[in-house]
């Protein structure tokens, strides 16, 4: 039987409502340790139709925290990794792999519109940004990932709307741009906790946050599917 991998899914929700699922086109922009954890779980959820955006490769500093890291992907594009582990997880899929980095200048060119949801899990504050006010501009349903760095405490990831977040600097910089274009309602996936001190040039972060925004965010996305 097709679904019978979805055995235990199918005990909490209908056939009618994973075929939907299975229908669904996502694109999931940044493969880190937020879109990958994020895409993984979408794939295990019975959404099948991606494209991918990512720009890296597998760096060693990913083995703490980011699931499409191990030894053996160190030097890969991300967007390799991460399509070889999907199609092993479920060879049906359909997985457009696309090694890029979204800009202002570009964003025009992924075509968002025939997409069913957005995932922003990407890390540059302009490239994020071109992304976010494209797809509210054009009123598209996008969930963007907040700062999930220097912080340690899972428990504390919630999903609300830009305006309603607090103590996050990258939230707040993404609240005085969004004013600035008169743009609201953008949905997010945030922490409650506030950053630990870090000394280091860049954000410390643990196994712990990234992916509880990841599957946050998977979760946000089966939840709207399902309740339509």
């Amino acid at each position: 039987m097709e679904n019978e991998k979805y055995t235990r899914l199918l005990q909490i929700i209908s056939e009618e409502e994973l075929t939907t699922i299975q229908g669904k086109r996502i694109i999931v922009f940044g493969l880190g340790g937020v879109g990958g954890h994020a895409l993984e779980a979408l794939v295990r959820s019975g959404f099948k139709r991606f494209t991918i955006v990512d720009n890296d490769v597998v760096e060693t500093s990913n083995l703490n925290r980011q699931l499409l890291a191990t030894t053996k992907t160190i030097g890969v594009p991300k967007v390799k990794a991460a399509k070889e582990r999907m199609l092993e997880i479920e060879p049906s899929c359909h997985i457009n792999a696309i090694f890029a980095r979204v800009s202002p200048e570009n964003i025009a060119e992924f075509n968002l519109e025939l997409y069913d949801f957005i995932v922003d899990a990407i890390d540059s504050f302009e490239d994020k940004m071109a992304l976010i006010t494209y797809a509210l501009k054009h009123k598209l349903p996008i969930i963007s990932a907040m700062g999930a760095g220097n912080r340690i405490d899972p428990t504390r990831v919630m999903i609300t709307k830009i305006e309603k977040t607090e103590g996050c600097p990258l939230a707040k910089k993404v609240r005085y741009r969004l004013r600035q274009e008169k743009l609201k309602g953008l949905m997010v996936v945030t922490s409650k906790e506030l950053p630990l001190p870090n000394f280091g040039n860049r954000p410390g972060s643990s196994a712990f946050v990234p992916s509880a925004f990841g599957l946050a965010i998977a979760s946000y996305i089966f939840r709207n599917v399902i309740s339509k």
